[in-house]
Order: structure tokens, then C-alpha cells, then sequence
């Protein structure tokens, strides 16, 4: 496909109307729109959600994109991306549908080597982020026992951050 950068402008700025109307226009179907990757190996997916486009992110779990992509350089996956966001509730939806559907947790993004796990904890501790569903979704984490215990490059993990935080004792 030549024009492929324009599905990640419409992800981060546009419409589902307009993407299915650009879909329609280049005559691609959902099974090739899922499988678009950006140079770095980035997916559509991971820009709506990095973009706070979860009308488009909603589409693309419908048809079940890929997870698990991981995004190069920095091999950070969904979870790595969604976690800042969390302040969100749609956000909070998409992540327990990314748990549900085995995103990895104990994925490691090279430049501190946090896990998803580790990522998701830090930017639920943020005042703005702790609520009831964030709180919810990081117990459904917890149970998972993935990514809580492994140490960063700066020797910290998941469970600490959540000891300093009160969240766990």
C-alpha cells in the first residue's frame, strides 16, 4: 500500500467515518486496515489509543487487530501506550479488553526496561489517574501476578511502586 500514513493521521486526528471513507476510497478491507504498519512497526491501533481516538481504537478491537505489536525502537506495547491515559474511562474499557485479551505485561521497553506492568502502576499512582476503575483494572492486573516483581534498570519494579504509593501493603 502507498498511502499508508494517512490511516495513522486519520487515527490520530479524524473520524471513523472518515477512516472507513478512505478505506472505501483505496478499496482496502478490515483485515488488510489491521495489518497496516507504520516504520517502526506501529499499528493503527496504537496511534488512535496513543492519540485518545477510542472511537477508532473501538473499531479496530472489533475486528480484532493484532496485540502484541511491539513498537521499535523502544519495544513498548499497548499497555506501555494506554498507561498515561488512564484518567480516561474509555481509556480504563480499552485496557481491561487489552487484559482480557492476554496483552502482555511483563513486556520491557528498552530505554529504563519498565514492564507494561510498571508503566501501568506509575500512572495510576498520578493523582489524576487513581480512581475506582483505574484501581479495579490494576487489581485485575495484580491477579495476573505478571510484570509486579521485575526490576528496571534503575532497580525498581511494579510492587514497589505500588508499596510507596499505599495501593498495596
Amino acid at each position: 500500500m502507498e498511502n499508508k500514513g494517512v490511516y495513522f493521521v486519520i487515527a490520530a486526528f479524524r473520524s471513523l467515518d472518515d477512516l472507513k471513507k478512505q478505506m472505501k476510497t483505496d478499496s482496502i478491507n478490515d483485515d488488510q486496515l489491521k495489518n497496516i504498519r507504520f516504520e517502526d512497526n506501529s499499528s493503527v491501533f496504537e496511534t488512535a489509543i496513543a492519540n485518545r481516538n477510542y472511537e477508532i481504537a473501538d473499531y479496530l478491537l472489533e475486528i480484532k487487530t493484532p496485540l502484541n505489536v511491539l513498537v521499535h525502537p523502544e519495544m513498548v506495547n499497548e499497555f506501555h501506550i494506554i498507561a498515561p491515559t488512564l484518567w480516561n474511562a474509555h481509556a480504563v474499557s480499552i485496557a481491561n479488553e487489552l487484559l482480557d485479551r492476554g496483552v502482555d505485561l511483563k513486556q520491557r521497553e528498552t530505554k529504563y526496561g519498565n514492564t507494561a506492568m510498571f508503566s501501568l502502576a506509575l500512572d495510576i499512582n498520578r493523582p489524576r489517574n487513581r480512581n475506582d476503575s483505574t484501581l479495579a483494572f490494576l487489581n485485575r492486573c495484580m491477579e495476573k501476578g505478571e510484570g509486579l516483581h521485575e526490576k528496571n534498570k534503575r532497580g525498581l519494579c511494579a510492587m514497589d511502586i505500588l508499596i510507596r504509593a499505599g495501593i498495596m501493603k
